[in-house]
Protein backbone atom coordinates (compact mmCIF):
# COMPACT_ATOMS: atom_id res chain seq x y z
CA UNK A 1 0.00 0.00 0.00
CA UNK A 2 1.29 3.44 -0.95
CA UNK A 3 0.25 6.55 0.96
CA UNK A 4 -0.58 9.88 -0.70
CA UNK A 5 0.69 12.92 1.18
CA UNK A 6 0.48 15.46 -1.67
CA UNK A 7 -1.12 15.71 -5.13
CA UNK A 8 0.11 17.62 -8.17
CA UNK A 9 -2.01 18.35 -11.22
CA UNK A 10 -0.21 19.14 -14.47
CA UNK A 11 -2.25 21.07 -17.01
CA UNK A 12 -4.24 24.27 -17.33
CA UNK A 13 -7.48 23.39 -19.13
CA UNK A 14 -10.94 22.29 -18.02
CA UNK A 15 -9.77 18.87 -16.80
CA UNK A 16 -7.06 20.32 -14.56
CA UNK A 17 -9.23 22.92 -12.91
CA UNK A 18 -12.27 20.70 -12.52
CA UNK A 19 -10.03 18.17 -10.79
CA UNK A 20 -8.43 20.86 -8.63
CA UNK A 21 -11.78 22.30 -7.57
CA UNK A 22 -13.11 18.88 -6.63
CA UNK A 23 -9.99 17.81 -4.71
CA UNK A 24 -9.61 21.05 -2.75
CA UNK A 25 -13.21 20.75 -1.53
CA UNK A 26 -13.27 17.01 -0.81
CA UNK A 27 -9.65 16.43 0.28
CA UNK A 28 -9.29 19.73 2.06
CA UNK A 29 -6.31 18.63 4.17
CA UNK A 30 -4.33 17.36 1.17
CA UNK A 31 -1.55 19.68 -0.14
CA UNK A 32 -2.49 20.36 -3.77
CA UNK A 33 -0.45 21.97 -6.54
CA UNK A 34 -1.46 22.86 -10.09
CA UNK A 35 1.36 23.32 -12.59
CA UNK A 36 -0.14 25.38 -15.38
CA UNK A 37 1.70 26.15 -18.57
CA UNK A 38 3.01 29.67 -19.02
CA UNK A 39 1.07 30.37 -22.20
CA UNK A 40 -2.27 28.65 -22.71
CA UNK A 41 -4.13 27.96 -25.95
CA UNK A 42 -7.74 27.36 -24.94
CA UNK A 43 -10.23 26.31 -27.58
CA UNK A 44 -13.02 28.19 -25.82
CA UNK A 45 -15.83 27.58 -28.31
CA UNK A 46 -18.49 26.69 -25.79
CA UNK A 47 -19.24 23.38 -24.16
CA UNK A 48 -22.37 21.46 -23.32
CA UNK A 49 -22.61 19.47 -20.12
CA UNK A 50 -24.65 16.43 -19.12
CA UNK A 51 -27.01 15.89 -16.21
CA UNK A 52 -24.25 14.68 -13.87
CA UNK A 53 -22.47 18.04 -14.10
CA UNK A 54 -24.65 20.12 -11.73
CA UNK A 55 -24.26 17.54 -8.95
CA UNK A 56 -20.49 17.50 -9.54
CA UNK A 57 -20.40 21.28 -9.09
CA UNK A 58 -22.33 20.98 -5.83
CA UNK A 59 -19.79 18.39 -4.65
CA UNK A 60 -17.13 21.00 -5.38
CA UNK A 61 -18.84 23.41 -2.97
CA UNK A 62 -19.55 25.92 -5.74
CA UNK A 63 -22.11 28.69 -5.36
CA UNK A 64 -24.15 27.70 -8.40
CA UNK A 65 -26.14 30.94 -9.02
CA UNK A 66 -22.96 33.02 -8.98
CA UNK A 67 -21.09 30.44 -11.03
CA UNK A 68 -23.94 30.30 -13.58
CA UNK A 69 -23.64 33.97 -14.40
CA UNK A 70 -19.83 34.04 -14.36
CA UNK A 71 -19.48 31.31 -17.01
CA UNK A 72 -22.10 32.75 -19.38
CA UNK A 73 -24.29 29.72 -18.74
CA UNK A 74 -27.67 28.81 -20.21
CA UNK A 75 -29.83 25.75 -19.60
CA UNK A 76 -29.73 22.46 -21.45
CA UNK A 77 -32.73 20.10 -21.39
CA UNK A 78 -31.44 17.78 -24.10
CA UNK A 79 -30.06 17.50 -27.62
CA UNK A 80 -31.95 17.98 -30.87
CA UNK A 81 -30.72 15.98 -33.88
CA UNK A 82 -32.26 17.29 -37.12
CA UNK A 83 -31.68 15.23 -40.27
CA UNK A 84 -30.09 12.25 -38.58
CA UNK A 85 -30.44 8.91 -40.35
CA UNK A 86 -31.82 10.80 -43.34
CA UNK A 87 -32.69 14.37 -44.35
CA UNK A 88 -35.99 15.37 -42.77
CA UNK A 89 -35.87 12.92 -39.86
CA UNK A 90 -35.59 14.42 -36.39
CA UNK A 91 -34.38 12.72 -33.21
CA UNK A 92 -34.51 14.29 -29.75
CA UNK A 93 -32.46 13.07 -26.78
CA UNK A 94 -33.72 14.56 -23.49
CA UNK A 95 -32.30 14.49 -19.99
CA UNK A 96 -35.69 14.03 -18.42
CA UNK A 97 -36.39 10.46 -19.41
CA UNK A 98 -39.12 7.96 -18.93
CA UNK A 99 -41.61 8.05 -16.10
CA UNK A 100 -42.87 4.65 -15.03
CA UNK A 101 -46.42 4.12 -13.89
CA UNK A 102 -45.50 1.41 -11.46
CA UNK A 103 -49.03 0.75 -10.30
CA UNK A 104 -49.89 -0.11 -13.90
CA UNK A 105 -46.53 -1.69 -14.75
CA UNK A 106 -46.55 0.67 -17.69
CA UNK A 107 -44.24 3.32 -19.07
CA UNK A 108 -44.61 6.07 -21.62
CA UNK A 109 -42.78 3.92 -24.13
CA UNK A 110 -45.37 1.20 -23.66
CA UNK A 111 -48.03 3.81 -24.44
CA UNK A 112 -46.36 4.70 -27.68
CA UNK A 113 -45.74 1.07 -28.66
CA UNK A 114 -49.49 0.59 -28.91
CA UNK A 115 -50.25 4.03 -30.33
CA UNK A 116 -47.59 4.40 -32.99
CA UNK A 117 -49.72 6.77 -35.04
CA UNK A 118 -48.89 9.42 -32.44
CA UNK A 119 -45.69 11.50 -32.45
CA UNK A 120 -43.34 9.61 -30.15
CA UNK A 121 -41.64 12.74 -28.82
CA UNK A 122 -44.84 14.62 -28.00
CA UNK A 123 -46.52 11.70 -26.25
CA UNK A 124 -43.62 9.85 -24.69
CA UNK A 125 -40.82 12.35 -23.94
CA UNK A 126 -41.43 14.62 -20.93
CA UNK A 127 -41.10 18.37 -21.53
CA UNK A 128 -40.48 17.95 -25.26
CA UNK A 129 -43.09 20.50 -26.32
CA UNK A 130 -41.95 22.92 -23.63
CA UNK A 131 -38.36 22.67 -24.75
CA UNK A 132 -39.19 23.24 -28.40
CA UNK A 133 -41.07 26.40 -27.36
CA UNK A 134 -37.95 27.72 -25.59
CA UNK A 135 -39.40 27.08 -22.15
CA UNK A 136 -37.81 25.38 -19.16
CA UNK A 137 -39.35 23.70 -16.13
CA UNK A 138 -37.68 25.57 -13.26
CA UNK A 139 -39.66 23.62 -10.65
CA UNK A 140 -37.61 20.52 -11.49
CA UNK A 141 -34.52 22.38 -12.71
CA UNK A 142 -32.00 20.73 -10.41
CA UNK A 143 -33.06 17.24 -11.50
CA UNK A 144 -33.75 17.74 -15.21
CA UNK A 145 -31.44 20.47 -16.57
CA UNK A 146 -27.74 20.69 -17.35
CA UNK A 147 -25.89 23.74 -18.72
CA UNK A 148 -24.28 25.27 -21.76
CA UNK A 149 -21.15 27.16 -20.74
CA UNK A 150 -18.31 29.26 -22.10
CA UNK A 151 -15.33 26.92 -21.76
CA UNK A 152 -12.80 29.73 -21.39
CA UNK A 153 -14.81 31.44 -18.67
CA UNK A 154 -15.23 28.10 -16.91
CA UNK A 155 -11.46 27.76 -16.52
CA UNK A 156 -11.14 31.35 -15.26
CA UNK A 157 -13.94 30.85 -12.73
CA UNK A 158 -12.45 27.61 -11.38
CA UNK A 159 -9.02 29.24 -11.12
CA UNK A 160 -10.55 32.04 -9.05
CA UNK A 161 -12.26 29.52 -6.78
CA UNK A 162 -8.96 27.71 -6.18
CA UNK A 163 -6.74 30.78 -5.74
CA UNK A 164 -6.59 30.68 -1.93
CA UNK A 165 -6.53 26.92 -1.44
CA UNK A 166 -4.26 25.60 -4.18
CA UNK A 167 -0.55 26.19 -4.83
CA UNK A 168 -0.41 27.38 -8.45
CA UNK A 169 2.86 27.29 -10.42
CA UNK A 170 2.96 28.96 -13.84
CA UNK A 171 5.64 27.10 -15.74
CA UNK A 172 6.13 24.36 -18.32
CA UNK A 173 7.29 20.86 -17.43
CA UNK A 174 10.53 20.14 -19.28
CA UNK A 175 11.50 16.77 -17.75
CA UNK A 176 9.76 13.95 -15.88
CA UNK A 177 12.02 12.07 -13.46
CA UNK A 178 11.14 8.49 -12.49
CA UNK A 179 12.63 5.86 -10.23
CA UNK A 180 13.63 2.36 -11.31
CA UNK A 181 10.08 1.08 -10.71
CA UNK A 182 8.58 3.73 -13.00
CA UNK A 183 7.10 5.99 -10.30
CA UNK A 184 7.43 9.73 -10.89
CA UNK A 185 9.80 11.23 -8.33
CA UNK A 186 9.91 14.84 -9.50
CA UNK A 187 9.22 17.27 -12.32
CA UNK A 188 11.80 19.71 -13.67
CA UNK A 189 10.24 23.01 -14.71
CA UNK A 190 11.11 25.65 -17.25
CA UNK A 191 11.51 28.23 -14.46
CA UNK A 192 14.54 26.27 -13.21
CA UNK A 193 12.91 24.64 -10.18
CA UNK A 194 12.21 21.01 -9.39
CA UNK A 195 8.82 19.99 -8.01
CA UNK A 196 8.16 16.86 -5.96
CA UNK A 197 4.89 15.15 -5.06
CA UNK A 198 3.56 11.71 -4.10
CA UNK A 199 0.78 11.56 -6.67
CA UNK A 200 0.15 13.18 -10.06
CA UNK A 201 -2.83 13.87 -12.31
CA UNK A 202 -1.97 14.20 -16.00
CA UNK A 203 -4.32 16.83 -17.45
CA UNK A 204 -2.05 17.79 -20.35
CA UNK A 205 -4.52 16.77 -23.06
CA UNK A 206 -3.41 14.83 -26.11
CA UNK A 207 0.26 15.46 -25.15
CA UNK A 208 -0.10 13.01 -22.25
CA UNK A 209 3.09 14.47 -20.86
CA UNK A 210 3.55 12.35 -17.74
CA UNK A 211 3.28 8.81 -19.14
CA UNK A 212 3.11 6.76 -22.29
CA UNK A 213 -0.44 5.75 -23.15
CA UNK A 214 -1.52 2.24 -24.06
CA UNK A 215 -4.26 3.24 -26.45
CA UNK A 216 -7.42 1.64 -27.76
CA UNK A 217 -7.66 3.26 -31.20
CA UNK A 218 -11.24 3.99 -32.29
CA UNK A 219 -11.12 5.45 -35.79
CA UNK A 220 -12.12 3.01 -38.55
CA UNK A 221 -13.19 0.36 -36.04
CA UNK A 222 -16.79 0.47 -37.19
CA UNK A 223 -17.96 2.88 -34.47
CA UNK A 224 -16.42 6.32 -34.96
CA UNK A 225 -15.76 8.19 -38.19
CA UNK A 226 -14.66 11.76 -37.42
CA UNK A 227 -11.29 13.21 -36.48
CA UNK A 228 -11.55 16.98 -36.95
CA UNK A 229 -13.71 20.03 -36.43
CA UNK A 230 -13.76 23.68 -37.44
CA UNK A 231 -15.22 25.85 -34.69
CA UNK A 232 -15.83 29.42 -33.63
CA UNK A 233 -18.26 31.92 -32.12
CA UNK A 234 -21.44 32.90 -33.95
CA UNK A 235 -23.12 36.19 -32.92
CA UNK A 236 -26.83 36.21 -32.13
CA UNK A 237 -29.27 37.79 -34.55
CA UNK A 238 -32.33 37.10 -32.39
CA UNK A 239 -31.39 36.15 -28.82
CA UNK A 240 -34.85 35.06 -27.66
CA UNK A 241 -35.33 32.84 -30.70
CA UNK A 242 -31.80 31.41 -31.00
CA UNK A 243 -30.90 30.98 -27.32
CA UNK A 244 -32.67 27.65 -26.98
CA UNK A 245 -32.56 25.31 -23.95
CA UNK A 246 -30.99 22.48 -25.91
CA UNK A 247 -28.02 21.75 -28.15
CA UNK A 248 -28.86 21.51 -31.84
CA UNK A 249 -26.76 18.99 -33.79
CA UNK A 250 -27.97 18.80 -37.41
CA UNK A 251 -26.46 16.19 -39.70
CA UNK A 252 -24.98 17.78 -42.84
CA UNK A 253 -23.20 16.65 -46.00
CA UNK A 254 -19.74 16.43 -44.43
CA UNK A 255 -20.70 15.20 -40.94
CA UNK A 256 -22.62 17.16 -38.34
CA UNK A 257 -22.74 20.61 -36.70
CA UNK A 258 -23.08 21.56 -33.06
CA UNK A 259 -24.78 24.76 -31.87
CA UNK A 260 -24.32 25.61 -28.20
CA UNK A 261 -26.04 28.84 -27.07
CA UNK A 262 -24.38 30.72 -24.21
CA UNK A 263 -25.51 34.08 -22.83
CA UNK A 264 -23.39 36.15 -25.21
CA UNK A 265 -22.90 34.01 -28.34
CA UNK A 266 -23.40 30.64 -29.98
CA UNK A 267 -20.47 28.24 -29.79
CA UNK A 268 -20.60 26.25 -32.99
CA UNK A 269 -18.51 23.90 -35.07
CA UNK A 270 -18.66 21.26 -37.76
CA UNK A 271 -17.33 17.77 -37.09
CA UNK A 272 -15.96 15.90 -40.10
CA UNK A 273 -13.31 13.46 -41.32
CA UNK A 274 -10.22 15.26 -42.59
CA UNK A 275 -9.31 12.26 -44.77
CA UNK A 276 -12.53 12.86 -46.72
CA UNK A 277 -13.15 16.61 -46.45
CA UNK A 278 -10.36 19.16 -46.80
CA UNK A 279 -10.34 21.55 -43.80
CA UNK A 280 -10.58 24.60 -46.08
CA UNK A 281 -13.64 23.10 -47.75
CA UNK A 282 -15.07 22.40 -44.30
CA UNK A 283 -14.58 26.03 -43.26
CA UNK A 284 -16.31 27.28 -46.41
CA UNK A 285 -19.25 24.88 -45.97
CA UNK A 286 -19.64 25.75 -42.28
CA UNK A 287 -19.66 29.51 -42.91
CA UNK A 288 -22.25 29.08 -45.67
CA UNK A 289 -24.39 27.05 -43.27
CA UNK A 290 -24.44 30.09 -41.00
CA UNK A 291 -25.15 32.48 -43.92
CA UNK A 292 -21.66 33.94 -43.43
CA UNK A 293 -22.40 35.20 -39.91
CA UNK A 294 -18.93 33.86 -39.18
CA UNK A 295 -15.84 34.08 -41.42
CA UNK A 296 -13.32 31.31 -42.27
CA UNK A 297 -10.48 33.30 -40.71
CA UNK A 298 -12.35 33.33 -37.39
CA UNK A 299 -12.46 29.54 -37.17
CA UNK A 300 -10.15 27.19 -35.31
CA UNK A 301 -9.19 23.82 -36.72
CA UNK A 302 -9.26 21.09 -34.07
CA UNK A 303 -8.07 17.59 -34.86
CA UNK A 304 -7.82 14.40 -32.86
CA UNK A 305 -7.46 10.67 -33.11
CA UNK A 306 -10.32 9.10 -31.14
CA UNK A 307 -9.04 6.71 -28.48
CA UNK A 308 -9.16 5.78 -24.85
CA UNK A 309 -6.42 4.53 -22.59
CA UNK A 310 -5.90 1.06 -21.15
CA UNK A 311 -3.66 2.52 -18.45
CA UNK A 312 -5.56 5.55 -17.16
CA UNK A 313 -3.79 4.96 -13.86
CA UNK A 314 -0.17 3.80 -13.99
CA UNK A 315 2.10 3.78 -10.93
CA UNK A 316 1.52 7.19 -9.25
CA UNK A 317 -0.01 9.09 -12.18
CA UNK A 318 -3.64 9.19 -13.39
CA UNK A 319 -4.80 10.59 -16.73
CA UNK A 320 -7.87 12.83 -16.54
CA UNK A 321 -9.65 14.31 -19.55
CA UNK A 322 -8.15 14.29 -23.04
CA UNK A 323 -4.95 12.63 -21.84
CA UNK A 324 -7.05 9.59 -20.95
CA UNK A 325 -9.22 9.51 -24.02
CA UNK A 326 -11.50 11.36 -26.40
CA UNK A 327 -14.38 9.99 -28.45
CA UNK A 328 -15.80 12.94 -30.38
CA UNK A 329 -17.99 15.94 -29.44
CA UNK A 330 -21.27 14.05 -30.04
CA UNK A 331 -23.37 13.59 -26.87
CA UNK A 332 -21.12 15.84 -24.77
CA UNK A 333 -18.91 13.07 -23.41
CA UNK A 334 -15.81 15.28 -22.98
CA UNK A 335 -16.57 17.09 -19.71
CA UNK A 336 -18.52 14.05 -18.52
CA UNK A 337 -15.39 11.89 -18.78
CA UNK A 338 -13.40 14.45 -16.77
CA UNK A 339 -15.83 14.68 -13.87
CA UNK A 340 -16.45 10.93 -13.78
CA UNK A 341 -12.71 10.22 -13.81
CA UNK A 342 -12.10 12.50 -10.82
CA UNK A 343 -15.07 11.20 -8.80
CA UNK A 344 -14.16 7.59 -9.47
CA UNK A 345 -10.55 8.23 -8.47
CA UNK A 346 -11.71 9.59 -5.13
CA UNK A 347 -13.45 6.26 -4.45
CA UNK A 348 -10.22 4.36 -5.15
CA UNK A 349 -7.97 6.24 -2.72
CA UNK A 350 -9.68 5.73 0.64
CA UNK A 351 -7.62 7.00 3.56
CA UNK A 352 -5.29 8.62 1.00
CA UNK A 353 -3.74 5.30 0.01
CA UNK A 354 -3.83 2.83 -2.88
CA UNK A 355 -2.72 -0.63 -3.94
CA UNK A 356 -2.19 -2.43 -7.22
CA UNK A 357 -5.77 -3.63 -6.90
CA UNK A 358 -6.94 0.00 -6.71
CA UNK A 359 -5.14 0.73 -9.97
CA UNK A 360 -6.51 -2.34 -11.71
CA UNK A 361 -10.11 -1.71 -10.65
CA UNK A 362 -9.95 1.96 -11.64
CA UNK A 363 -8.63 1.11 -15.09
CA UNK A 364 -11.33 -1.50 -15.65
CA UNK A 365 -14.04 0.93 -14.54
CA UNK A 366 -12.81 3.71 -16.82
CA UNK A 367 -12.39 1.43 -19.83
CA UNK A 368 -15.93 0.14 -19.31
CA UNK A 369 -17.25 3.72 -19.11
CA UNK A 370 -15.55 4.69 -22.36
CA UNK A 371 -16.52 1.48 -24.13
CA UNK A 372 -20.18 2.07 -23.30
CA UNK A 373 -19.99 5.69 -24.47
CA UNK A 374 -18.30 4.67 -27.72
CA UNK A 375 -21.05 2.15 -28.45
CA UNK A 376 -23.83 4.68 -27.84
CA UNK A 377 -22.18 7.44 -29.86
CA UNK A 378 -21.44 4.92 -32.60
CA UNK A 379 -25.11 3.92 -32.77
CA UNK A 380 -25.90 7.44 -34.03
CA UNK A 381 -24.15 6.59 -37.28
CA UNK A 382 -26.13 3.40 -37.95
CA UNK A 383 -28.50 2.94 -40.90
CA UNK A 384 -27.71 6.25 -42.58
CA UNK A 385 -29.64 6.99 -45.75
CA UNK A 386 -27.60 10.06 -46.69
CA UNK A 387 -25.88 9.98 -50.07
CA UNK A 388 -22.71 12.04 -49.70
CA UNK A 389 -19.03 11.11 -49.64
CA UNK A 390 -18.81 11.19 -45.83
CA UNK A 391 -22.04 9.33 -45.13
CA UNK A 392 -21.37 6.72 -47.80
CA UNK A 393 -18.04 6.10 -46.06
CA UNK A 394 -19.96 5.68 -42.79
CA UNK A 395 -22.40 3.23 -44.40
CA UNK A 396 -19.48 1.20 -45.74
CA UNK A 397 -17.58 1.08 -42.45
CA UNK A 398 -20.24 1.06 -39.69
CA UNK A 399 -20.59 -2.07 -37.57
CA UNK A 400 -23.28 -2.31 -34.91
CA UNK A 401 -21.95 -3.02 -31.43
CA UNK A 402 -23.16 -5.92 -29.31
CA UNK A 403 -24.95 -3.39 -27.10
CA UNK A 404 -26.73 -1.96 -30.14
CA UNK A 405 -27.89 -5.42 -31.25
CA UNK A 406 -28.95 -6.29 -27.70
CA UNK A 407 -31.21 -3.24 -27.38
CA UNK A 408 -32.49 -3.68 -30.91
CA UNK A 409 -33.66 -7.19 -29.97
CA UNK A 410 -35.00 -5.90 -26.64
CA UNK A 411 -37.37 -3.54 -28.44
CA UNK A 412 -38.87 -6.45 -30.37
CA UNK A 413 -39.26 -8.80 -27.40
CA UNK A 414 -42.96 -8.88 -26.40
CA UNK A 415 -42.06 -10.17 -22.93
CA UNK A 416 -39.94 -7.13 -22.15
CA UNK A 417 -41.10 -3.85 -20.75
CA UNK A 418 -39.20 -0.62 -20.81
CA UNK A 419 -37.68 0.54 -17.61
CA UNK A 420 -35.41 3.11 -16.07
CA UNK A 421 -32.09 1.90 -14.67
CA UNK A 422 -29.74 4.71 -13.71
CA UNK A 423 -27.79 2.78 -11.10
CA UNK A 424 -25.02 1.50 -13.33
CA UNK A 425 -21.71 3.29 -13.70
CA UNK A 426 -22.29 4.28 -17.27
CA UNK A 427 -23.21 7.56 -18.92
CA UNK A 428 -25.93 6.04 -21.09
CA UNK A 429 -28.61 3.82 -19.61
CA UNK A 430 -31.16 1.45 -21.17
CA UNK A 431 -33.62 4.27 -21.67
CA UNK A 432 -31.11 6.27 -23.69
CA UNK A 433 -30.77 3.34 -26.05
CA UNK A 434 -34.50 2.66 -26.19
CA UNK A 435 -35.33 6.28 -26.91
CA UNK A 436 -32.69 6.65 -29.63
CA UNK A 437 -33.48 3.41 -31.45
CA UNK A 438 -37.24 4.01 -31.42
CA UNK A 439 -36.78 7.39 -33.08
CA UNK A 440 -34.42 5.84 -35.62
CA UNK A 441 -37.33 3.69 -36.71
CA UNK A 442 -36.55 0.35 -35.10
CA UNK A 443 -39.70 -1.73 -34.47
CA UNK A 444 -40.90 -2.23 -30.90
CA UNK A 445 -43.17 -4.77 -29.31
CA UNK A 446 -46.91 -4.44 -29.08
CA UNK A 447 -47.92 -6.75 -26.26
CA UNK A 448 -51.71 -6.62 -25.97
CA UNK A 449 -51.68 -9.45 -23.45
CA UNK A 450 -49.39 -7.75 -20.90
CA UNK A 451 -51.15 -4.37 -20.92
CA UNK A 452 -54.82 -3.83 -21.62
CA UNK A 453 -56.10 -0.91 -23.73
CA UNK A 454 -57.69 0.49 -20.57
CA UNK A 455 -54.32 0.56 -18.80
CA UNK A 456 -52.69 2.25 -21.79
CA UNK A 457 -55.41 4.90 -22.01
CA UNK A 458 -55.22 5.63 -18.29
CA UNK A 459 -51.43 5.90 -18.36
CA UNK A 460 -51.66 8.24 -21.33
CA UNK A 461 -54.04 10.47 -19.40
CA UNK A 462 -51.55 10.48 -16.53
CA UNK A 463 -48.74 11.51 -18.84
CA UNK A 464 -50.69 14.30 -20.51
CA UNK A 465 -51.81 15.55 -17.10
CA UNK A 466 -48.20 15.69 -15.97
CA UNK A 467 -47.27 17.59 -19.11
CA UNK A 468 -50.02 20.13 -18.45
CA UNK A 469 -48.68 20.76 -14.95
CA UNK A 470 -45.13 20.93 -16.29
CA UNK A 471 -46.17 23.54 -18.87
CA UNK A 472 -47.80 25.60 -16.10
CA UNK A 473 -44.57 25.57 -14.09
CA UNK A 474 -42.35 26.51 -17.04
CA UNK A 475 -41.01 29.92 -17.98
CA UNK A 476 -39.18 31.23 -21.03
CA UNK A 477 -35.53 30.31 -21.34
CA UNK A 478 -34.63 34.01 -21.38
CA UNK A 479 -36.45 34.61 -18.09
CA UNK A 480 -34.85 31.52 -16.59
CA UNK A 481 -31.36 32.78 -17.47
CA UNK A 482 -32.10 36.17 -15.93
CA UNK A 483 -33.31 34.57 -12.70
CA UNK A 484 -30.11 35.13 -10.76
CA UNK A 485 -30.73 32.41 -8.16
CA UNK A 486 -31.33 29.72 -10.79
CA UNK A 487 -35.04 29.44 -10.22
CA UNK A 488 -35.03 28.98 -6.48
CA UNK A 489 -37.45 31.90 -6.07
CA UNK A 490 -39.68 30.32 -8.71
CA UNK A 491 -39.56 27.03 -6.81
CA UNK A 492 -40.44 28.70 -3.51
CA UNK A 493 -43.29 30.69 -5.06
CA UNK A 494 -44.85 27.59 -6.58
CA UNK A 495 -44.67 25.78 -3.26
CA UNK A 496 -46.01 28.68 -1.22
CA UNK A 497 -48.95 29.35 -3.55
CA UNK A 498 -49.70 25.73 -4.31
CA UNK A 499 -49.37 26.58 -8.00
CA UNK A 500 -48.17 23.17 -9.12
Amino acid sequence: MRKIKSITIVGGGSAAWLAATYIQNNFWDMPLTVIDKEVGNPIGVGEATVLTFPSFLRQCGINLPQWFQNVDATYKAGIDFPNWVEPGRKIYHPFFLNRSYFDLKCTQYDIWAQKQDLDFREYSVPSYQNTMMNKVDMFNAFETLAYHIDAGKLVTELQNICTNTVNIIKSDVVKVNKDLDGYITSLELKNGTTHQSDFYLDCTGFLSLLKDQKKVELLDTGRLFTNAAVAGHVPYEDFEKECVPYVSCPAVDHGWIWKIPTQSRIGSGMVFNSNITDPEEAKKYFCEHWNNRIKPEDLKLIDWTPYYSENFWEKNVVSIGLSGGFIEPLESTGLASMTYGVQELALHIPQYAYTENSIDMYNKTMMSWYSDAVDFVGSHYADSKWDTKFWNYVKQKHVKSQRHLFYEDWLKDPQRTFYSDVSSKTLFHPQNWQLWLIQMGYPTNVDLNRLSPMQIDFAMQEFMGSEEIRNKLSISHKDAIETTNMGYDWYVRCHSTGDF
